[in-house]
């Protein structure tokens, strides 16, 4: 293989990388698209190269086991063709999380990845708040309902996509504005928009989560801990604002029915769908149903929950871990805890090493907070929400690479010394 053609690989491979924050936007086929195209670019960078050192990684070694199990429980599962297909593909985000740490995101790419997500996130938390003032968003899309907004997506996620990107961008951003001088504005400003816009998008769970991340950071990152708590003060400030205004609904939503929901979690929807979850898992507790079998499970009777529990059903449980027990039985869930523990483990030692700077501790709370085990979620293996995790995380394990190599991705640029002038005679 020539230099040149693996130099034409990497380059594509890199644009489509730092494009899928807008791939996102876009919609699932575009961001699927991409990244699986990054996947095949990379085999065949290795194939033709001979670049296999990465298979060894501890934390690929542990996946490449879960992959090889998902494979295994295909066979019993209800349908088979349907877990099969599920359980196969997923090796493209795994291909795509190590092409990320070992090929793609160096510090070049990795600032070009945070400028990309900056600018795309500031867009869309900036659409989403023209859509809740005027009705209709840039691209004509209008509410999805009198308490869900769309922003630039066809249907209610725009909330989920500013939180999982927020960190990553804010803290990444911060470590640029802490080296020139009078930018720290800049990360303060887009933590506040974004966070208004999770806020009025109408979608609990992700303004939560958005919260409990600025409060992780407060925690782990004295030197931003007066920024995360202004910002926190300033939502409740806002909220003020926003309840004696036009948005009583949005913070009865945000707030009150939230409140509520939490007291009253097992006989809810989302209560009822975990249940389901734990129900169909213990049915069949060490192969598990099979993967995107859920819904096929939840309605068989001796198998899911009673036909009296309306919400048993969906096409996932609405929990990533009660995801993983139902459809790949207690190994499945056991190798996954094993995965997310190798990731963080890693992350955890590299980044006290390295007094957490910002564009490491952004992508790891991005992660960590997308793996919260309390947390209603959406699919783990569905395409779009899958592309967002799995960039989080290839973001995360090259910025844990570059921290681990003393590599940082902003350097203090020094003013070259004047020479004094020579006085004339």
């Amino acid at each position: 293989m020539t230099e040149s053609t693996d130099v034409r690989l990497q380059a594509a491979a890199r644009y489509l990388t730092v494009m899928i924050p807008v791939l996102l936007v876009l919609g699932r086929a575009a961001a699927d698209a991409g990244l699986s195209l990054v996947s095949i670019l990379f085999v065949i960078h290795c194939v033709r190269a001979g670049d296999w050192g990465w298979i060894k990684r501890p934390w690929f070694c542990v996946a490449f086991a879960i992959w090889v199990w998902l494979l295994v429980t295909g066979n019993f599962a209800l349908d088979v063709a349907s877990a099969y297909g599920q359980a196969a593909t997923w090796m493209r985000f795994l291909l795509f999380a190590a092409a990320a740490e070992h090929w793609l995101l160096d510090e070049r790419w990795l600032r070009r990845l945070l400028a990309v997500t900056c600018v795309t996130l500031a867009l869309v938390a900036a659409d989403t708040v023209l859509q809740y003032f005027h009705g209709v968003d840039l691209l004509g899309h209008p509410w999805f309902s009198p308490i869900r907004l769309t922003g630039p997506f066809t249907h209610p996620k725009v909330g989920v996509y500013m939180m999982r990107l927020l960190f990553p961008a804010a803290l990444g951003l911060w470590s640029w504005g802490s080296l020139a001088s009078g930018r720290r504005w800049l990360p303060v400003l887009l933590g506040a928009l974004v966070t208004l816009a999770v806020f009025l998008s109408g979608e609990r769970m992700a303004f939560i989560l958005t919260l409990f991340g600025m409060f992780l950071t407060a925690m782990v990152w004295v030197g931003l801990r007066r920024a995360a708590l202004l910002t926190l003060a300033g939502v409740a400030v806002l909220t003020v604002v926003f309840f004696v205004g036009r948005s009583q609904v949005t913070v009865q939503r945000q707030f009150i029915a939230t409140a509520q929901g939490i007291a009253g979690f097992w006989n809810s929807d989302y209560g009822h769908l975990w249940r389901s979850g734990v129900k169909v898992g213990s049915a069949r507790p060490i192969t598990g149903v099979g993967m995107r079998n859920f819904r096929i499970a939840c309605s068989r009777p001796g198998i899911g929950m009673p036909a009296s529990f309306v919400s048993r059903c969906n096409l996932h449980p609405h929990n990533i871990y009660i995801e993983w027990f139902a459809e790949s039985g207690i190994p499945g869930l056991l190798g996954f805890l094993l995965l997310v523990g190798t990731w963080f483990r890693r992350v955890w030692l590299i980044g006290r090493q390295a007094r957490w700077p910002g564009w490491l501790l952004g992508p790891a709370l991005g992660a960590f907070v997308y793996l919260w085990p309390f947390a209603t979620t959406h699919g783990f293996f569905s395409n779009w929400n899958a592309v967002t995790f799995w960039l989080v995380l290839g973001w995360m394990l090259a910025a844990a690479r570059m921290a681990e190599e003393g590599r940082p991705l902003f350097v203090q640029k020094r003013e070259a010394p004047q020479t004094p002038a020579t006085p004339r005679p």
